[in-house]
């Protein structure tokens, strides 16, 4: 049998697959194209996008690398470039774990100015929504919060 190697050039910066380079195939040499691999978790894949609905095409859903056990999103903002990236990428359990404690300096509360996400799950296309996620719980604080300076602005001055 041949087994193709992964690269270090084939991962990304986050221990993950840069879309196509990981393949996973494992092929008999005696009967040439028969697939004889198990068949690893797929994920939805994107670099540096500013939002979800780029990353969550038919074409993003990738089968990740045997080793990976994992579906990573990262979702990081600025607020002094005003700038948002999500990436989605194939990972390692452990790694997914490690980047997580690395980055809890960093919280993922949307009123921060800084704020950063790390989302680690482990079915197939699970990190479709985790981008989603964030902006949802964000929008729901924001228009109750919205709603709360309304009423107490009415009943300042008209109640």
């Amino acid at each position: 049998m041949r087994t193709w190697n992964l690269r270090g050039s084939d991962l990304d910066m986050h221990g993950g697959c840069h879309a196509s380079m990981c393949p996973t195939r494992t092929m008999s040499t005696s009967q040439p194209e028969i697939d004889t691999m198990t068949r690893s978790i797929r994920c939805y894949t994107c670099e540096n996008e500013q939002s979800n609905t780029m990353c969550v095409g038919e074409h993003n859903l990738l089968e990740c690398a045997t080793d990976m056990d994992t579906c990573q999103t990262i979702i990081d903002f600025s607020d002094a470039t005003e700038t948002m990236s999500i990436i989605k990428t194939c990972s390692m359990n452990s790694s997914c774990a490690l980047q997580k404690q690395e980055h809890a300096d960093i919280p993922c509360d949307t009123h921060n100015k800084r704020w950063m996400c790390i989302h680690c799950c482990h079915s197939d296309g699970c990190n479709i929504n985790a981008a989603s996620d964030v902006w949802a719980v964000n929008s729901v604080l924001t228009v109750t919060a919205a709603g709360m300076i309304v009423s107490r602005f009415y009943r300042l001055h008209w109640g």
